[in-house]
């Protein structure tokens, strides 16, 4: 970058008037006839700026040649504070010109400089008459001195900026010289960049050519809308604009056409409600509004009309006139609806598509018009969308050896917080797992994951388990033992680093289809678990000949264990029969001191509650298993 050459640069009026307003403070404050600001140039020195006194013999413009007699000279040579307290009684300085033709007796001067270090010139107050000059003069020079250098500091920097920018500029137009003969090569790489670039951004948030919100955020605002006027008894209702022809426009008259005529429209169409509302460009050819608060249909007529007045409109592109073949779907939501809300804007797009394969102008949504499965089967597509994408999470509970009280092994359950959705039930989850094609794409999930955890954990207890609960169709798919072989050995796990749990429930419901499944795995050398046990639904007689190894008994004949005589006696018969036939018991829903004291009576019992921990997710759990290794470590240690 090109150097500021200091000689050149002009002193701005402002900065000028408030130097001279500062020498005339000074001048008053030391008392003296003389107070001025001197520039070097390049052979001289020349008054720049003097205060105003008729005493002054120094006038602005007045050159002081750099010959050996000027004060101002020995601060520059010395670059450091100067004074004279009486010339005449110094042999250097009583025969010089300032001393002899203008009869200065007196002189205190600073240096100035640029913000390089280069000299500026000097301050200097001057005075006819012998002076002592007191410390509070030099310093009050000093303040100013910084002042000045203060402003200096700006004026340079700003020159120095300009250089750089010129210099720049100078740059740039060099290069886009260079740039021109190639442009012709580029243009088809700048068109196919630009497409990209508009599919990059329509990933995003917003729309690149009409800057309006795209169809994923359009439906996330449209959704928190939601949620929030649900609260208030308020309505929401989506206007959703199809433009048949803009397909053609844009082969035609190019993609800017179009995005030109979506930004007309949404000027044209300006604020449909009175309250709150978003516009969207969910697809190329669309336009949709999300409205807040329109509280009844008898208050969309004006909307409608306006909408099919403006949208019958003719629409300037450059010297072209369009018209649009344009049609409107509308929905409303439901009064406390809750979740089914959530479709409002997929379900005016259906509506404008039956507009438009109808003929008609402008349709509004009709729930018997579709199918009943329509929301169901879009969860299922956000619930594959999540498994692809890995955004499901485990969360853990351990299942505590009561004697020792150490986490032997930890029961695992299904997260999933949609960003749409919210946060989805586990039984919602199960239901959806019911299918075949999402029961063996849960189960891979569900397997790698636990292992992928067991390999971590068993770091800290080697014969840490991890029970994976499975439906019914999981444990019936073909690909179950697959998945699990390829696990263990992509892990180099046991078998015994797992257990595979299904309820009573599902057992007995499917107990023909399972039974042969159950046999494979516990031949495999997998832990098998029936959990929810107690309501009768399995037999003792099954339980005898059954691969099972663990029954897990369901909580609520915990919840009952302190009120009632006969659900202890009942539990206590269970405990026995169990223990009798050699399975490990798990009894759930501990939640008490004392629930966990009558279980301590029995020789190997499991338990599982909030007393010990509720479902946590895997930093937290890791975390807790390490204390506790940690623990055991520390007590062997001290033995």
């Amino acid at each position: 970058m090109p150097r500021v050459d200091t000689q050149k640069l002009q002193i701005p009026n402002k900065t000028y008037r408030s130097w001279q307003d500062m020498l005339e403070i000074l001048a008053q404050f030391a008392r003296v006839p003389i107070a001025s600001i001197n520039r070097l140039s390049a052979n001289q020195l020349e008054v720049y700026c003097v205060n105003h006194n008729p005493n002054n013999p120094y006038r602005v413009g007045t050159a002081l040649p750099l010959n050996g007699e000027q004060f101002c000279e020995t601060v520059l040579k010395n670059d450091k504070v100067f004074r004279i307290k009486n010339a005449l009684e110094s042999s250097d300085w009583h025969k010089k010109s300032p001393v002899v033709n203008l009869g200065i007796r007196a002189y205190l001067g600073i240096p100035i400089h640029w913000p390089n270090g280069s000299p500026f010139g000097t301050l200097s107050i001057h005075d006819v008459k012998p002076n002592q000059f007191k410390p509070q003069v030099l310093e009050l020079l000093s303040v100013f001195k910084d002042s000045v250098e203060a402003q200096l500091t700006v004026i340079y920097q700003n020159q120095k900026l300009q250089r750089n920018n010129e210099a720049l500029m100078s740059r740039i137009h060099n290069r886009t010289v260079e740039l021109a003969s190639l442009s012709y090569q580029l243009d088809q790489e700048a068109s196919r960049r630009k497409q990209l670039e508009r599919e990059v951004h329509y990933q995003q948030y917003h729309d690149i050519g009409s800057g309006l919100l795209n169809a994923k955020a359009w439906e996330l605002e449209s959704n928190r809308l939601i949620n929030q006027t649900d609260l208030y008894n308020q309505e929401i209702a989506v206007f959703y604009v199809g433009i048949s022809n803009g397909a053609r426009i844009q082969t035609e008259l190019g993609a800017e056409a179009l995005d030109n005529v979506i930004k007309q429209l949404k000027e044209k169409l300006g604020r449909l409600g009175h309250f709150k509302q978003i516009v969207a460009r969910p697809h190329s050819s669309d336009i949709a509004y999300t409205l807040v608060n329109p509280i009844s249909n008898s208050q969309y007529d004006s909307t409608i009309q306006r909408v099919l007045d403006t949208t019958s409109q003719e629409f300037q592109v450059g010297e072209n006139s369009l018209r649009l073949q344009a049609y409107i779907g509308v929905s409303v939501t439901e009064p406390h609806a809750g979740q089914r809300n959530l479709g409002v804007t997929v379900q005016a797009r259906q509506a404008m598509q039956s507009a438009q394969e109808s003929g008609k102008r402008i349709l509004f949504f009709d729930e018997a018009s579709i199918d009943s499965g329509t929301r169901f089967n879009r969860m299922e597509s956000y619930f594959m969308e999540s498994l692809r994408d890995q955004t499901l999470s485990l969360h853990f509970q351990p299942q505590v050896s009561v004697h020792s009280g150490l986490w032997e092994s930890a029961t695992t359950s299904v997260h999933w917080d949609h960003p749409i959705l919210g946060s989805v039930s586990e039984l919602s989850i199960n239901q959806m797992c019911d299918q075949p094609d999402l029961a063996d794409a849960m189960c891979q999930f569900l397997v790698h994951k636990a292992m992928e955890t067991a390999v971590k954990w068993r770091k800290h207890n080697p014969d840490f388990r991890i029970a994976i609960k499975l439906s019914a169709s999981q444990f019936a798919s073909k690909l179950l033992p697959e998945i699990l072989q390829t696990n263990l050995n992509q892990f180099k796990l046991p078998t015994d680093a797992i257990e595979l749990e299904i309820s009573e429930k599902n057992l007995v419901a499917n107990e023909a289809a399972l039974s042969s499944a159950l046999d494979d795995l516990s031949k495999m050398g997998i832990t098998l678990t029936m959990s929810d046990f107690g309501h009768g639904h399995a037999s003792f007689s099954y339980l005898k000949h059954s691969p099972f190894k663990r029954i897990k008994i369901d909580k609520s004949f915990t919840y009952n264990l302190q009120h009632s005589s006969e659900d202890r006696a009942f539990l206590y018969s269970l405990m026995q029969i169990i223990e009798k036939l050699k399975l490990d018991p798990v009894l759930t829903g501990i939640e008490t001191q004392e629930q966990e004291q009558w279980l301590m009576q029995f020789n190997t019992p499991f338990a599982e509650g909030e007393k010990y921990q509720s479902p946590i997710d895997s930093k937290e759990f890791e975390q807790a298993l390490s204390r506790q290794a940690l623990s055991i470590q520390t007590y062997s240690a001290i033995r």
